[in-house]
C-alpha cells in the first residue's frame, strides 16, 4: 500500500489516504503515520518504491502500481483513483 498525506484544499474525512495495489482505495485518518511518513518530493523526479512509481509535479502526484497499472492521482483540489 502506498499512502499520501495532503493539506486538501476541500473537506475530506481525514488527512491522508491510501491506495492498493488493486486499486482500492481508502482514506486514512491515523494522524501519527503523518509524522512517519514524512518526505518532500521534488517536481520532475520519478521515484520507485516497494512496486510503486511515484512522480510528482506542480499540478499533483501520481502514484502507479507496477504490476497493476492501478493507482491514483492526488492533488490539493482532488483524488483520483485508476
Amino acid at each position: 500500500m502506498i499512502y499520501c498525506g495532503v493539506d486538501f484544499s476541500f473537506p475530506t474525512p481525514c488527512p491522508g489516504v491510501w491506495i492498493r495495489a488493486d486499486g482500492e482505495w481508502d482514506w486514512n485518518c491515523a494522524n501519527a503515520l503523518l509524522e512517519w511518513f514524512d518526505n518532500t518530493l521534488e517536481y520532475g523526479t520519478t521515484y520507485r518504491a516497494a512496486g510503486w512509481t511515484i512522480e510528482p509535479t506542480r499540478e499533483g502526484t501520481t502514484f502507479t502500481n507496477d504490476a497493476t497499472g492501478h493507482g491514483m492521482f492526488v492533488s490539493v483540489e482532488r483524488v483520483e483513483p485508476f
